[in-house]
């Protein structure tokens, strides 16, 4: 009689297939848990929109220096441009006593009969502020 003909032989065969994946599915221990794992994604979260506002906090930093040197150039170039105005302002004046200098000039040279001395304009300067308030 063969061991597969006895009624009371126990094979050796292996346990059936359910039994190793229960086995298998146990959680090892250092797995994390759903909470855990939830955690670690707000913390990336938070240390990604901290990261973002650091970079807007140094961008508003720059942007504003910026503007600081922007404002001190256009302040010196006003101050330029007021001094460029005062010299403009006064060309009519130059170019009119240049055109009395020639003019004197010519006279000098060439006497016209009839005219006097006292009839050729004579410039003189007269300050339109005081000192005082050119220094301030």
């Amino acid at each position: 009689m063969t061991n597969n003909q006895n009624p009371f032989y126990v094979s050796q065969q292996q346990p059936p297939p359910f039994i190793h994946q229960r086995q298998q599915r146990q959680i090892p221990v250092n797995v994390p848990s759903a909470k855990q794992v939830l955690l670690t994604q707000k913390v990336q979260e938070k240390q990604q929109e901290y990261d973002n506002l650091l970079i807007l906090k140094k961008s508003s930093q720059d942007l504003s220096d910026y503007f600081d040197q922007l404002s001190d150039n256009i302040e010196e170039l006003n101050k330029g441009c007021e001094a460029v105005a005062t010299v403009l302002r006064n060309w009519q004046t130059v170019f009119r006593t240049v055109l009395l200098q020639e003019e004197k000039k010519e006279t000098e040279e060439t006497p016209k009969p009839g005219v006097s001395e006292h009839q050729i304009p004579v410039v003189v300067r007269i300050p339109m502020k005081s000192a005082d308030a050119d220094s301030k």
